[in-house]
């Protein structure tokens, strides 16, 4: 017998008493700790407005994963019903559990892992660790991609700061989070359906290097039409012209120029500004 929740998301009010039943249930101090979520997201602009309300707890999951990944193995699956439960005594608290979740929000309490703090783009190592660790490589890039648009280049040349944070290293070694991350994006090569534009105001972006790359990128991803104006003849900025065909093939460096082209992002080469055409 499998027993678990089923929640009628329509009917959601975003009234938090869930929340605070379970919180004086299972007697969790007063704090942002919490085994229920309630996530509340607006979409459009006014007078177009939208307001959903999601609710995010267990889900009691055949095949939970979080139990997998839990380093104190305190997570484990009733056998009797089904039923996830979580043994507190010997949760560290580390977070594993959470990220590997199609949600960012931890469910008890709003830790994240050194890894991850350690990353300037805030990838969850951890969570496409684990999956990786399942065979799921494409479920793994996925949840890379959620953070990082250019994974292929930085499997290759990061300078990995995660690894230096990982709590690995006090047992034995760091695990090779840049080499799972090359790893990954070498096994799954597809490109994505382009993003709706919903913004009417264009945004042009001079350079194509990393910080221009990944502000288009921000910025489709937001709905708005961009167009990156490159002086050189080829894109990438350094990632080009800087860094040896040894450390980062140029092969590698297209294929992720070529996802960010699939969204939408338009890249105009031998374009330089200021010295000939102008935005206008």
């Amino acid at each position: 017998m499998q027993l678990g929740f089923y929640v009628n998301q329509s009917r959601c009010t975003g009234c938090y008493t869930c929340r605070v039943a379970c919180k004086d249930w299972h007697d969790v101090p007063a704090g942002p700790a919490s085994w229920i979520r309630v996530i509340t997201t607006e979409k459009g602009k006014f007078p177009n407005l939208s307001l959903s309300n999601l609710f995010n707890a267990c889900y009691h999951c055949a095949d939970p994963i979080c139990a997998t990944v839990c380093p104190a193995e305190a997570i484990s699956k009733r056998e009797e019903d089904g039923i996830v439960i979580v043994d507190r005594e010997k949760c560290r608290q580390t977070a594993s559990c959470g990220i590997i979740s199609n949600y960012k929000d931890i469910p008890f309490g709003d830790m994240q892992s050194p890894c991850t703090i350690a990353c300037p783009a805030g990838v969850n190592a951890q969570g496409y660790i684990a999956l990786v660790a399942r065979g799921k490589f494409r479920e793994a890039l996925e949840l890379i991609r959620q953070d990082l648009p250019l994974p292929s280049v930085c499997g290759r040349v990061c300078q990995h700061p995660c690894e230096t944070a990982c709590k690995r290293q006090e047992l034995d070694e760091p695990i090779a989070i840049m080499d799972l991350k090359r790893f990954v994006t070498d096994q799954v090569l597809s490109m994505p359906e382009p993003l709706p534009i919903t913004e009417s105001q264009k945004v042009a972006i001079i350079g194509s290097g990393p910080a221009g790359l990944a502000a288009a990128w921000e910025l489709a991803k937001n709905g708005y039409p961009t167009t990156i104006f490159e002086a050189l003849p080829v894109a990438g900025g350094m990632l080009a012209v800087g860094i040896p065909d040894y450390r980062l093939p140029k092969e590698i460096l297209l294929r992720d120029l070529d996802y960010l082209k699939a969204l939408g992002i338009k890249i105009k080469t031998s374009s330089p500004i200021g010295t000939g055409p102008t935005l206008n």
